[in-house]
């Protein structure tokens, strides 16, 4: 018997697209499913072209959209012509900020109103998409309740750390939070394990809402369909000869020092026979630093994080999940806890990993320089870390993620 279900994937970043499409590819190869539709709201991007979504549209199931591509808003034009022609304001340390602040006014002006919800008005509709609070979600959540239509709030993350204080916003924790209340409108909350899960209780999600399930993201059916689907894109013309670092960075207002983190990387280019290629954060990050002959800035998003991963002899992180992905390809993972003052959760587990000071991380260096077969955990800890993130100890995380969606109501 041909499934009636008819889902609605809302995107708006590259991070929705890693931790949604192993969703979506499982849930597209369900009877219950009579179609899949990827939604992109993002105001700057299309994702059309990436290859995960291309790889899901090869499925009849699975169809993609843009919402600007119905919405005309002068806001938004006028948000583009600034981002387009004025956006070297953003490099200048003066008027940063306020250039900044100026760009999000323009964008919180956007208007969504002519973007039709009643399309979603059937018994058989289900809405996901992902933990955010801002207007077009809200507007979902709100349409989604007003009709009785089950809705899923989703992870576009995995947040490795045990702290519960990442911002001045979080020093006194409330109850009743703007996350609350959107958590308190879904149908279901899911979150990756239970650490997570227990800070968005404290933000006021009502806990018989949360579901901690896992990570799509860093699954290993997953891992493997990136093996077969992933662009293998040429970086042989970097570090020929050289060890092969790489450093992903994450956003500098989640606890990461960005001095400490600028010294890392000019002690890195002082030691010869390196290669570095800096990777910042993919929704929005941009590194200010110089390109040279022994470093690359992927500030443009070119190479798949997974991609430069391959590449690279060696991983450093401070708290992107990112590093999950080196543990899966099994490669060597460094902890830049020197640049950080957040606790990650699996600190208990991983035990040889981190870098304190700069003496540790020179001396690393040159152990790799002499060994690129380098050790810097157990194959104990990885798996370990894997499953204490990620819960798929099984390899089956998909399918309770797939049977949890499709009982939801």
């Amino acid at each position: 018997m041909k499934g009636n279900k008819k889902l609605y994937f809302f995107i708006r970043a590259n991070n929705d697209v890693d931790h949604f499409a192993p969703i979506i590819h499982e849930l597209s190869c369900r009877d219950e499913v009579l179609s899949l539709d990827i939604i992109n709201w993002n105001v700057e991007e299309q994702f059309g072209n990436d290859f995960r979504i291309e790889f899901l549209l090869q499925s009849k199931k699975v169809r993609y959209s843009n919402v600007f591509d119905q919405v005309k808003d002068k806001n938004r034009v006028a948000y583009l012509f600034v981002k387009k022609y004025f956006g070297f304001l953003q490099l200048v340390p003066k008027i940063r900020t306020k250039y900044s602040l100026f760009c999000e006014c323009l964008k919180s002006k956007i208007d969504y109103k002519n973007y039709s919800l009643n399309q979603f008005k059937s018994a058989e509709t289900m809405l996901l998409l992902d933990h955010s609070i801002a207007n077009f979600p809200n507007r979902i959540l709100n349409y989604a309740n007003q009709q009785k239509l089950p809705i899923g709030l989703l992870m576009h993350g995995l947040d490795p750390t045990e702290n519960v204080v990442m911002s001045s916003e979080f020093l006194f924790p409330q109850t009743q939070t703007k996350f609350g209340e959107i958590g308190a409108k879904s149908t279901q909350f899911f979150v990756n394990n239970e650490l997570y899960g227990r800070k968005c209780i404290i933000e006021g999600v009502p806990k018989e809402k949360v579901v901690a399930i896992g990570s799509p993201r860093f699954s290993y059916s997953w891992s493997k369909k990136l093996d077969a689907v992933s662009p293998k894109l040429n970086m042989d013309g970097f570090g020929k000869g050289k060890l092969k670092v790489v450093i992903m960075l994450s956003k500098w207002m989640y606890n990461n020092w960005e001095e400490e983190t600028h010294r890392v990387i000019q002690t890195i280019l002082k030691i010869e026979g390196i290669f570095l290629v800096i990777k910042p954060h993919t929704r929005g990050m941009k590194f200010q630093g110089s390109e040279s002959d022994n470093c690359f800035i992927d500030n443009t998003n070119h190479f798949p994080s997974r991609n430069i991963i391959e590449w690279s002899d060696v991983v450093l992180f401070s708290i992107s999940s990112i590093f999950l992905e080196a543990l899966l390809l099994k490669k060597p993972v460094l902890h830049l806890r020197l640049a950080t003052s957040n606790k990650l959760a699996c600190s208990g587990i991983m035990q040889s990993w981190n870098i304190d000071c700069r003496d540790e991380l020179i001396d690393w260096m040159n152990r790799f320089k002499e060994n690129p077969l380098q050790e810097t955990y157990t194959e104990v800890q990885r798996r370990a870390c894997l499953d204490y993130y990620v819960q798929d100890e099984n390899e089956d995380l998909m399918r309770h993620f797939g049977d949890a969606i499709l009982k939801m109501n």
